[in-house]
């Protein structure tokens, strides 16, 4: 991909899988801000299709990883989009999210305001093992995304910016929504409003607008505001507004640039409210003297699982079962209740109990993990299926690991984010370099082009338009004297200013003699090959 200014991106590329045929995978329709649950094989595609009117300005892509590590390719001209033939792609281990501007010359393959629209075309790869996700589109800034109860939704935002979610609440015994707001880094808060039912249109009339104000600094019924994550129970004795039959609306904000799993989940006194764990990420939460707290994790048969729980205050213990929808103190298949920091259970698929209900496999396979308050805690709860998938670290939040054997290895993901804003520095004014390039969207200010340059990989220069080119942003693959040449253009050329920055890691042993690899590019830091270490 690539070319000039108006032509296309990277295209293709990525890590995705190849995969048999294509040609007749089926596709399946999306409905915008609903998000859909699916899974994949690995090496192989799943497709999916959402219309665009002509009067989106923006839409926005999420993938949410629950297991393995699915790649999100997207087109408006291929029908099923793959690793070769994607106009746009994302590629991140773990979750990926695209965001597509109507600025952007390929968006509904040029056509503008007056057409009929267009659909998006969506394909999910299966990167080396078979995987499950959530996958949602959302259109335009103030849009709402719904969110299902017990399942996690990826986001990111810059700083002071929002984004919307909605709960629905369906009467019955229903008397609490837990909303859990985790950051992979950064600060983002939450603010939660209730929004009652509208009133039926009088006869002869219409349905008005959405009457119910979005939830703001000012005015919410309950929030969250703590650095880091939050945790907000919304209940009637916790807030204002309390109602059932109810539809809730969650604005999350970002203090500084963050990205967070948001998880709302409801239920009643006689309920078991579950929350779906991501594989790699740890899911923080709180449980009373004698209470329990569910979660479950979706995994492959052929795999073994390993559920780390690290408390921060008091004495969780662990009771899981692949049968029981409640495992318990007296009904469980799987324990592990140290009276230590840390408990960690290690399920062999070789089990003979292993994803079976009844004698029979479980499909798909569920293992539900019960959180037993010993004493009143506050913990961290992590699942993966093999040693060596990273688990997400999240800033000033400790990860422990009960036990490590000699020789053996873990490793860990931080991602950086809190760093001081991009700067650019003018080197050549009216001109552009014809160089291999990338559209990064259309910014009302350089500082914004800057930014999306320094998220996009390898983004060293970038050209911002100027005069009728004026909110154009390219990311420039070249050196700063572009060898390339230069030609008169409404454009100028700038270098992305190194962001100064730095943070620490910290590795405390409570036994033995860990050592610590640390390494930008490698997903898998050695000995031999990493970029700083400690090892006294």
């Amino acid at each position: 991909g690539g070319g000039g200014k108006g032509g296309g991106g990277k295209g293709g590329g990525g890590k995705g899988g190849g995969g048999g045929g294509t040609d007749d995978a089926p596709v399946t329709a999306l409905l915008p801000n609903i998000p859909t649950r699916g899974s994949v094989s690995a090496n192989e595609y799943s497709f999916y299709r959402v219309p665009v009117s002509s009067t989106n300005r923006s839409l926005t892509v999420r993938l949410t990883s629950l297991s393995g590590d699915p790649d999100l390719y997207a087109s408006f001209s291929e029908l099923r989009p793959t690793e070769h033939t994607a106009e746009f792609h994302s590629g991140e281990l773990g979750d990926d999210a695209l965001f597509l501007s109507h600025y952007d010359p390929r968006f509904c393959n040029g056509t503008r305001e007056g057409d009929a629209g267009c659909s998006l075309h969506l394909g999910v790869g299966g990167y080396m093992v078979n995987a499950s996700y959530s996958l949602a589109v959302s259109f335009g800034e103030e849009s709402k995304l719904s969110l299902i109860s017990g399942q996690p939704q990826e986001g990111s935002l810059e700083a002071h910016a929002w984004q919307y979610y909605t709960i629905a609440l369906g009467g019955g015994d229903v008397d609490q929504i837990v909303v859990s707001l985790e950051a992979s880094y950064g600060d983002p808060d939450v603010y939660i409003k209730a929004c009652p039912p509208a009133p039926p249109p009088p006869p002869g009339g219409h349905a008005g607008d959405d009457a119910c104000p979005l939830p703001s600094l000012e005015d919410s019924g309950w929030s969250g505001t703590a650095s880091g994550g939050d945790m907000v129970r919304v209940a009637d004795s916790t807030g204002d507004g309390w109602c059932l039959q109810c539809t809730y609306t969650i604005g999350v904000v970002a203090f500084t640039r963050s990205a967070f799993t948001i998880t709302a989940t409801s239920g009643g006194p006689a309920d078991h409210p579950t929350r779906l764990l991501q594989q790699g990420v740890p899911a923080h939460g709180q449980v009373g003297v004698g209470d329990y707290v569910y979660y479950s994790v979706q995994l492959e048969p052929a795999q073994d699982v390993w559920v780390t729980l690290t408390a921060t205050s008091g004495d969780p213990d662990m009771y899981s079962s692949f049968v029981s929808t409640a495992p318990s103190q007296e009904d469980y298949q799987f324990a592990a209740r140290d009276p230590a920091a840390t408990d960690e259970l290690h399920i062999s698929h070789s089990e003979e109990t292993y994803c079976k209900k009844d004698g029979r496999e479980r499909t798909p396979c569920v293992l539900v993990v019960a959180v037993y308050g010993f004493e009143q805690a506050d913990f961290s709860i992590v699942a993966v299926q093999t040693p060596e998938a990273p688990v997400q670290l999240q800033d000033g939040a400790p990860q422990q690991v009960a036990q490590q054997g000699i020789g053996e290895w873990r490793y860990f993901e931080y991602t950086v984010g809190a760093l001081p804003p991009a700067e650019a520095l003018l080197l050549k004014a009216g001109k552009n370099c014809k160089s291999h390039d990338k559209y990064l969207g259309h910014f009302d200010d350089l500082a914004a082009c800057a930014s999306a340059c320094e998220w996009e990989e390898d983004c060293a220069f970038f050209e911002y338009g100027t005069g009728d080119k004026v909110g154009e942003c390219y990311a420039e693959w070249t050196a700063s004297d572009c060898k390339e040449g230069w030609e008169d253009a409404p454009y100028n050329f700038y270098a992305l200013a190194q962001t100064k920055g730095a943070f620490t890691v910290s590795i405390s042993p409570t036994m033995g003699d860990p050592d610590l690899y640390i390494s930008k590019g490698r997903t898998q830091p050695t000995e031999e090959e990493h970029g700083w270490r400690a090892v006294s």
